[in-house]
């Protein structure tokens, strides 16, 4: 069952069909990012929103089982099989940051991730422009006959659509720094699973130790043995 577990994990009914293995979960796309720049981390989190909770999957098979077996609660599945990725050619990212001066990123280009998930990650944030001030969104999405209309979110989370709408205003407290926050909870994580290594280490090299000195009490106790014969002959 799916319960309550670390920022933006996914606990949930496991698929039993043959060729099932839990690894096909990847996981929340929130989970399978890391911001380069922490001062990127609220744009980005306003564009991405509700995608970060989606869940990335092997493919469409093991999307609809687990759609199944956790009818308990919403959510949106992506299968590595058959998204289509969407990223803006670098010729025209180029252009972009020539333009702004420097000053509009490809939300893309401000990640890392791992390559078995590319193809989500690009859906996500292979078309939007990452921009320093509200000014330079505004060239960006509206000047089309210059550059030709993208869309583009600056560093407070204002999003900027080539269709003519804008949103922004802030986010909930609970909400706030949500990116920042996860990628804390992965470093502790791992931390955690790299201390826990280094204590399995220690605790076999303990026991290690521990046999090493029980024989060797055993061999001095056989020797001691072995003096006192030899001096009562």
């Amino acid at each position: 069952m799916r319960t309550e577990g670390p920022i933006f994990d996914f606990r949930c009914n496991l698929p039993r069909y043959n060729g099932f293995n839990p690894s096909m979960i990847y996981g929340r796309v929130a989970r399978n990012i890391k911001v380069k720049d922490p001062k990127f981390s609220q744009a980005l989190q306003a564009m991405a929103a509700g995608s970060l909770y989606h869940v990335i999957v092997a493919d469409n098979k093991c999307a609809g089982e687990l759609m199944k077996l956790n009818q308990q609660f919403m959510c949106t599945y992506i299968p590595l099989n058959v998204i289509q990725s969407k990223v803006l050619p670098r010729p025209v990212v180029e252009q972009i940051q020539k333009l702004s001066n420097g000053k509009a990123h490809l939300a893309l280009d401000l990640i890392t991730y791992p390559p078995a998930v590319k193809g989500a990650i690009e859906r996500i944030f292979g078309d939007t422009f990452v921009c320093e001030n509200s000014d330079i969104c505004r060239m960006i999405t509206y000047s089309r006959e210059k550059i030709g209309g993208f869309k583009t979110v600056n560093l407070k989370g204002d999003k900027y659509a080539n269709t003519g709408e804008i949103s922004g205003g802030s986010m909930p407290s609970k909400n706030a720094n949500l990116l920042e926050r996860v990628a804390k909870v992965m470093d502790l994580e791992k931390e955690k699973h790299r201390l826990n290594e280094e204590s399995g280490e220690i605790r076999s090299k303990i026991e290690s130790m521990r046999d090493q000195i029980s024989r060797a009490q055993m061999a001095d106790s056989d020797l001691k043995h072995t003096e006192r014969e030899l001096t009562s002959l």
